[in-house]
């Protein structure tokens, strides 16, 4: 039943009320409130759902998975600049007023959603390459991301694609960096469009 008008409910009256003006009168005052709650209740699970969410439901959504919209480190070296490599247009972030200059402490709603996607991802992984895969084409898009195993206890990680924006790079090198236990990542890298390699972290 859908619960968008009173009437919906004064459709339910019995026939010997039917056609009392004051007691539909009555019930409507009634039933409005509690038609104007089961609205706001439906409208809830869309004002959480990963895609759309915003602000203090986003914050909510990443409690449950475990993890916080505030860095523990800074991350350093960020803020838009010029002639800065990874940190220009569209790659940079903007320091807002009560930003400290020592670095981003606090991801904004897009960097923590992306963010959020790849820690439900790597609450599934296991521990495989192919599973890597599957929890970075969650976060970042399918084959974007390689892993080359050096086979001494140590894994090249390369991004294949357009160059992805500074807090991606950050968070990709820390964050939400997947690796077997024991295993170290050696490196970070971006493969241009030419081909060679440069060196992320």
């Amino acid at each position: 039943m859908a619960f968008t008008d009173v009437q919906n409910y004064l459709d339910l009256m019995t026939s010997e009320h039917v056609g009392q003006e004051k007691y539909a009168a009555f019930l409507s005052i009634f039933l409005q409130g509690q038609v104007d709650l089961l609205n706001l209740y439906s409208t809830m699970p869309q004002l959480f759902d990963l895609d759309v969410a915003v602000g203090d439901q986003l914050d909510a959504v990443g409690v449950r998975v475990g993890i916080s919209r505030l860095v523990t480190t800074p991350i350093v070296g960020k803020y838009f600049a010029w002639d800065t490599d990874f940190v220009g247009w569209d790659q940079g972030v903007w320091q807002a007023p009560t930003d400290p200059d020592t670095g981003i402490v606090r991801l904004s709603d897009e960097a923590y959603r992306t963010l959020i996607r790849a820690k439900i991802a790597a609450n599934h992984w296991d521990g495989t390459v192919p599973g890597a895969y599957e929890v970075w084409a969650v976060a970042y898009g399918d084959g974007m991301l390689t892993m080359q195993d050096n086979q001494d206890m140590t894994t090249v990680v390369t991004w294949v694609g357009p160059p992805p924006d500074a807090v991606t790079i950050a968070l990709m090198s820390g964050e939400i960096m997947l690796k077997p236990a024991g295993v170290e990542v050696s490196s970070v890298l971006l493969r241009e469009p030419d081909g060679t390699l440069r060196r992320l972290r």
